[in-house]
């Protein structure tokens, strides 16, 4: 998804996102599960966005469960 954003970051200025999970990341090196609180992160410092809309549940069936 991280890479998919980047693509588009220069002429992305609105995002909206809605019920999604997260998977365990395909890295063989790291054994971790995605996370919600990093990806928030990713998109306020890697993007130029100016309108943000989250709608539903976000998750990644391990420890995060989000709800708007």
């Amino acid at each position: 998804m991280k890479s998919i954003l980047l693509r588009h970051a220069s002429s992305m200025r609105a995002l909206e996102l809605s019920n999604m999970c997260l998977t365990q990341d395909d890295n063989p090196n790291q054994n971790q599960q995605g996370s919600w609180v990093q990806i928030i992160h990713f998109l306020s410092e890697m993007l130029y966005l100016e309108h943000i809309k989250f709608d539903g549940w976000f998750t990644n069936w391990w420890d995060e469960a989000w709800s708007t």
